[in-house]
């Protein structure tokens, strides 16, 4: 064969080849994902559209393998990146590195005209001037919260993220695996994402430097925003709280986030919220607020270093009934020295009261710092506390336990937290008392403490029977009706709180 023809041979293979992948790159670029779509690797609730669910409350939006991740679907619907080679592609969005919010907007709303999608951007840092807006049905996914960063410009003053309008409520957004930068030296004011939404979902993003609150979901006056989830987010540097749900948003979970260096750390303001396995670090403030959370279960967090609070419970609207507050380690709260501090604080007013809060199998200590909470748990204007199971041994300085309310159960198993003490004394000839350290670390009250005295011999005189006065934080005075005679009067006593 000439030589001739083996170039023209090969010219035309190549020819066809290219083509070949031409089209199936331009097939690949316009598929989208089908609203009706379901993910087939777990169970499926009918009528999800493009979210399945492992529960009754955890929405997942199906969404492209991008990183590796557990979620899986038919390929992303745009893409924006700095490839410029791709532009020619009609759903490839370029960006040059200045003002990609631009590329970014125009990608995710022609996902909305699609009525559902994946936007997937590609690692590189975004120029964000103006808030990227997503609406229902949308995901946004990066490359990794450390490849794929949207960084707020100078003067932005808004949410580096934001939903489309503020006065409308989106569901079923996904944002997942990319970095937020709020850029907080420049600007005057700003959360770096701030949603109203409902069944949505943050997953592995890595927020920081907001000017203000660096993750903000909430609901509009008569329309709730339900079932929103936080995972696995880390969220440093923020001039308010690090992840915030506001108003209108019960039902939501903020669970395996790490939240540091901030003057907040969570705050919820609605009832049935799952706060669970996160870690909070040097926060300025309270570490997790907990207002109007009735039915919330705060569970399984590490907080250290908190400068407030470590736990606050605060009702100012009649819905904090039934809280469960479990398995937390708190570590050095109070770090301020101008106030007065808790481990944990349960709080209502005169109007709005606080009850049936169970505070059960928690870890307070402290490790040796300048300064040290002043109670390990702290309740006002709150009845029907149930306190089991915790551990503050030497986490306080000034009580284990302030307690204002009514009907509070305290058990004999809260290491450091005395209930049960029992001892000996003698009542001397000439005398018909005695003092005593009950050693009791709550102050005791013919009330609160049911005691018993048992006479270990037979005097030489009849004493007749025994009484106690004198109750108060450290001592009791053991009383006898006649003295004793030459032989003195052995005894044995116990205290016992009863709730």
């Amino acid at each position: 064969m000439s030589q001739t023809k083996r170039a023209y041979d090969k010219f035309l293979l190549y020819g066809l080849l290219i083509i070949a992948l031409g089209v199936v790159g331009f097939i690949s670029a316009t598929t989208i994902i089908d609203p009706n779509y379901l993910n087939t690797t777990g169970p499926v609730v009918a009528d999800t559209g493009i979210f399945t669910s492992v529960d009754s409350t955890e929405y997942y939006l199906n969404s492209v393998n991008v990183t590796g991740g557990f979620y899986s679907g038919q390929g992303v619907t745009a893409t924006v990146g700095f490839n410029q080679g791709l532009d020619y592609l009609p759903n490839y969005w370029y960006c040059d590195g200045t003002a990609d919010d631009v590329e970014l907007n125009a990608a995710l709303a022609y996902v909305r005209t699609l009525g559902a999608g994946t936007v997937y951007a590609e690692s590189g840092v975004y120029d964000i001037t103006s808030s990227i807006l997503i609406g229902s049905y949308q995901q946004l996914i990066g490359d990794g919260n450390y490849a794929t960063r949207f960084e707020a410009a100078a003067g932005l003053n808004a949410p580096v993220i934001a939903t489309v309008t503020t006065t409308s409520l989106y569901g079923y957004i996904r944002l997942q695996d990319f970095e937020v930068d709020g850029n907080s030296a420049t600007q005057a004011s700003g959360n770096a994402i701030s949603l109203r939404c409902w069944r949505s979902e943050l997953y592995n993003l890595y927020v920081k430097d907001a000017k203000e609150i660096g993750i903000f979901i909430q609901g509009i006056a008569g329309s709730f925003g339900i079932e929103n989830r936080v995972v696995a987010c880390k969220v440093l540097e923020c001039g308010s709280y690090g992840i915030a749900f506001g108003n209108y948003a019960p039902d939501s979970h903020i669970i395996d986030c790490m939240i540091g260096r901030c003057v907040g750390g969570i705050n919820v303001e609605a009832m049935t919220e799952n706060i669970r396995g996160n870690h909070l670090y040097d926060i300025q403030g309270h570490g997790i607020l907990a207002r109007n959370a009735g039915q919330s279960i705060i569970s399984n967090n590490f907080l250290e270093g908190i400068y407030d609070h470590g736990i606050y419970v605060l009702d100012s609207g009649n819905q904090s009934r039934t809280i469960i507050i479990s398995n937390n380690i708190i570590r050095d709260p109070s770090k301020r020295t101008t106030n007065t501090y808790a481990h944990i604080r349960v709080a209502g007013t005169i109007v709005y009261e606080v009850n049936d809060v169970n505070i059960i199998d928690n870890i307070m200590y402290h490790s040796g710092g300048a300064t040290q909470a002043d109670y390990a748990v702290e309740s006002v204007y709150a009845d029907k506390l149930i306190i089991d199971s915790n551990n503050w041994e030497d986490a306080y300085v000034t009580g284990a336990l302030s307690l204002s309310g009514t009907d509070n159960e305290i058990s004999g198993t809260n290491i450091g937290y005395v209930t049960e003490k029992l001892g000996t004394a003698t009542i001397l000839s000439g005398t018909t008392n005695i003092t005593i350290a009950h050693g009791l670390s709550y102050t005791p009250t013919t009330a609160n403490t049911e005691w018993t005295v048992s006479y270990l011999e037979n005097p030489t005189n009849d004493c007749g029977s025994w009484y106690i006065t004198g109750l108060n934080a450290t001592h009791a005075v053991v009383h006898v009706f006649r003295d004793p005679g030459a032989s003195h009067l052995d005894i044995a006593w116990s205290a016992r709180r009863t709730p």
